[in-house]
């Protein structure tokens, strides 16, 4: 017995290729201590056939030993490739269970070797160990940009760490690449979803082998990535949602699954992602995303994600297709918060836009905002005047002149850049011809497109023609699509009438904020007084313009409640609601709240709501200065003889 330890070092010192074979068949015939020596002799040795006696007894060995194989993983590539072509299963599997503990991405290319094996079990843990090794690559590049964020690492020294730490990052991408798209290549053969999702993760890179396959393929390649996308809460999945949204045939599922989802991560990593809506066909894809649960709450959500993450997500809301009066509200919230860089991109995603709701965000901004935003809303507001005029003169000449045949397709184009005069006076001229410009409209109010039908609603509305399309616009007030809903509210309360009080009642109940919010404004404008029971319980809505609009009605009818449910939503806890009833006593000139509003305006914890109470605050003394005349000063003693 005294002899076996010099045994083992006259084995680790011998060249005769017979030591490997005496130490790899004792592996599972002695025990311990004896076995722990035969493998540390081998790793010693570090000859192919020893390591490869060490992956197939790899099950044997105790954990430090199986540890100290992990680690010498590195340099067992050539072991581990013989061992996946080693005819016992329990070889192959542990040589991929090892490369799935080593987390080394250099040896990806050998789990594609297990993909191709004809046993099941190899190919699932192959499909396992290229799984994490990509899983492990993202969360060390997570690491490596959090160290390099933080200010206090700086100075040369950490800059070469940093170039040398991203360009070892990116040789192991180019690994985990050349295996993940070799794996999808033989999908069809394995069948592995672990496999074909880390594929998806890296979508960017790999458009063509994802979504561009030829012949029978595509449509289980497609089948299986819907499936993963569907069932899986991955934010990594973003790159992928990107490219699909670009195919005919992934889009419509990818779409109804962003719709739906409402996990905040999934959607923050959308917006570090967003450098890829620069491309042309995926910006064009991306105008496709008409709804999103995740902002069915508004601002709530937005203010929600990480600050570093708020500057991007104006240009990102921008690029979908979300409908624009979301859109104007949220980016006016951005641009009147405490976020002086998201402030200035809101600023220029609304500067950008053409619609008038977008004047009115650069105005709010521009009443409301820090000093830096206040003075970026003036100078595109002054601009935008500057367009605005030469549009509508150009507009105003091309209505005028235009024959009576061609006069729909002119007014169509140009109702929306019109002087609200010229637009009446355009609007009688088609009453004289109502029959064709009349048919022409319809053809546009039924049209599949949500976008003409929503432009056809406010082409109504613009040209005074609500009253004489009544019918048609109110047939719309059911339609599917939640911005022509809410355009047909608006529409309605300038037609008013019994029939729009009915539909205004049964919109109470829709699904949608926006589309309440308009029904309960357009009850206010009709002065309707037969329900209010319908409204009053909308005075604790939790949507901040539903309840506003409701305060703001039951005032307007001196209900006693009302009043005390303003001063409730002016401290209540949430932001957009005290913003909303500071607008609410602004709007109805309630002088007599000014000491309330001065409360606030020192004492709130948000400064955007500082600000507009602040705001509030000068415009009722100003209404209240020209209300009541100065009282003239008393004549000097010296003055009255």
């Amino acid at each position: 017995m005294a002899n076996i330890p010099a045994i083992y070092d006259l084995l680790a010192r011998s060249d005769h290729p017979a030591a490997d074979d005496a130490l790899r068949e004792a592996l599972p015939l002695v025990s311990e201590p004896y076995r722990s020596m035969a493998a540390r002799t081998l790793l010693h040795r570090a000859s192919t056939p020893g390591m490869v006696g060490l992956v197939a007894h790899f099950q044997v060995l105790t954990d430090d030993l199986r540890q100290d194989v992990v680690v010498h993983s590195a340099l067992m590539s050539a072991a581990l490739e013989s061992a996946l072509h080693e005819p016992d299963v329990e070889t192959r599997v542990n040589a991929l269970t090892i490369l799935r503990r080593s987390g080394n991405p250099r040896l990806a290319d050998l789990a594609n070797l297990g993909l191709k094996d004809g046993t099941p079990r190899v190919r699932q843990a192959a499909a396992e160990a290229l799984r994490a090794l990509v899983d492990n690559f993202f969360d060390r590049q997570s690491d490596v940009r959090t160290v390099f964020r933080d200010p206090e690492v700086a100075g040369n020294e950490a800059a070469g760490v940093a170039v040398e730490a991203l360009r070892m990052l990116t040789q192991e991408r180019e690994s985990l690449l050349r295996a993940v798209s070799a794996g999808l290549a033989t999908f069809s053969d394995h069948h592995r979803m672990e496999a074909l999702e880390a594929a998806m993760f890296f979508a960017h890179e790999l458009t063509e082998t994802l979504l561009d396959h030829a012949g029978q393929r595509r449509g289980g390649h497609t089948a299986a990535m819907i499936e993963v996308f569907e069932n899986s809460d991955d934010r990594r999945l973003s790159p992928f949602a990107y490219v699909a949204l670009t195919r005919a045939e992934t889009r419509a599922p990818i779409l109804r699954r962003l719709e739906l989802r409402c996990d905040s991560e999934f959607f923050h990593q959308m917006i570090r992602d967003s450098f890829l809506v620069r491309e042309p066909q995926i910006r064009r894809a991306f105008a496709a995303v008409r709804r999103l649960s995740w902002l069915a709450s508004g601002i709530e959500s937005v203010l929600e994600m990480p600050a570093e993450l708020l500057p991007r997500f104006p240009a990102w809301l921008t690029a979908t297709g979300l409908p624009p009066e979301m859109k104007m509200d949220i980016l006016t919230q951005i641009a009147t918060g405490e976020n002086p860089s998201a402030a200035a991109a809101a600023i220029f995603e609304l500067s950008r836009m053409t619609s008038q709701s977008a004047a009115r965000g650069l105005d709010t901004a521009a009443r409301q905002g820090s000093g830096v935003v206040q003075r970026m809303a003036i100078r595109a507001l002054k601009h935008r005047r500057r367009l605005s005029e030469r549009s509508r003169r150009l507009a105003h000449l091309r209505a005028i002149g235009a024959k009576n045949d061609a006069l729909f397709d002119s007014a169509w184009s140009t109702f929306d850049r019109l002087d609200a005069n010229v637009a009446q006076s355009i609007g009688r001229r088609a009453r004289t011809q109502m029959k064709e410009f009349g048919n022409a409209l319809r053809a546009r109010l039924c049209s599949r497109s949500a976008e003409d039908r929503t432009r056809a609603v406010r082409m109504v509305m613009a040209l005074g023609l609500s009253g004489d399309l009544l019918n048609e616009v109110a047939a719309l007030s059911s339609d599917e699509d939640i911005t022509v809903r809410s355009t047909v509210m608006s529409a309605l309360s300038a037609a008013g009438g019994p029939t729009a009080r009915r539909i205004f009642e049964r919109a109470l109940l829709d699904a949608d904020p926006r589309v309440v919010a308009n029904a309960v404004e357009g009850l206010d404008r009709l002065g309707s007084t037969t329900r209010l029971d319908m409204l009053t319980p909308l005075m604790e809505h939790d949507d901040n313009r539903i309840r506003g609009n409701a305060i703001r009605a039951l005032l307007h009818r001196r209900v006693p409640e009302a009043a005390g449910a303003l001063l409730s939503m002016l401290s209540d806890p949430r932001r957009m609601h005290r913003i909303s009833a500071l607008w609410l006593v602004e709007r109805m000139r309630l002088t007599a709240m000014r000491e309330r509003v001065h409360g606030v305006s020192q004492c709130d914890p948000d400064m955007s709501v500082r600000r507009a109470a602040t705001q509030t605050l000068h415009r009722l003394s100003k209404r209240l200065e020209t209300a009541i005349p100065a009282v003239p000063a008393p004549a000097p003693a010296g003055d009255l003889a």
